[in-house]
């Protein structure tokens, strides 16, 4: 940090949370798309992202965003274990203008030993989620199983006494204390005629069944008040 005189801040991986040069640019004078000066400007500096070689090859690109009313680009990039995509943490973005990169952060768990093995199946780890928050549900209430993750990368489930298909699919969850986990994240979701909504996101570790993250994917909008005349009170 100190030899391209920029100030950082640091995550809960030990990796560059953000990375600035005040008054200044973190590297200049690179050449290529925005994409290619943002994997090279990682490339030169993966010590800060605690990644090798090999992990800089791995990352893959989310997205090539531009920023409006300017030449910069966002360029975002997701970090890769054993062919699955993380879900949480494991991203970089570096901001580049003109083959100069003025911005860079991260939540880079750095490279990993091998994700821990799978022994429950995916109507498995959505059964565990569902009792998770009191919806108890039986195999025999299960009435369609689905491979789609060919097309949209999830497992789904017909289940008596949900509206919606019901979902998982597997991905690798890197840990802050170290390693990585693989993990089903199951949604449980359930939007009843009248307004009766639930919808829970899940991350279940496939190997042990252990709950490593629930949360409320529930988000609740207020209409807005009727315009009135101004009464003068």
């Amino acid at each position: 940090v100190r030899s391209i005189g920029a100030s950082a801040s640091w995550n809960r991986f030990g990796t560059v949370h953000s990375l600035i040069r005040h008054g200044g640019y973190l590297a200049e004078g690179m050449s290529g798309t925005p994409v290619e000066v943002a994997l090279a400007f990682v490339r030169q500096n993966r010590a800060l992202f605690r990644l090798s070689d090999a992990g800089v090859d791995d990352l893959e690109l989310v997205n090539d965003g531009v920023t409006p009313y300017s030449a910069g680009h966002a360029v975002l990039l997701r970090q890769r274990f054993g062919g699955l995509h993380v879900t949480h943490d494991g991203l970089i973005t570096v901001g580049v203008v003109n083959g100069k990169v003025y911005y860079a952060s991260s939540s880079s768990a750095g490279d990993q030993p091998p994700a821990g093995a799978v022994s429950l199946s995916p109507l498995q780890a959505w059964l565990k989620a569902a009792a998770d928050v009191n919806r108890f549900i039986s195999l025999a209430d299960v009435k369609l199983q689905q491979d789609d993750t060919a097309q949209t990368g999830w497992h789904l489930f017909q289940v008596l006494g949900f509206s919606q298909p019901q979902r998982a699919r597997l991905v690798a969850m890197p840990m802050p204390a170290g390693g990585v986990r693989q993990a089903w994240e199951t949604v449980v979701l359930d939007l009843q005629p009248g307004g009766g909504l639930m919808a829970y996101e899940h991350f279940i570790d496939a190997e042990t069944g252990a709950i490593l993250q629930r949360e409320n994917r529930v988000r609740n909008d207020a209409a807005a008040p009727a315009l009135q005349p101004f009464q003068g009170a």
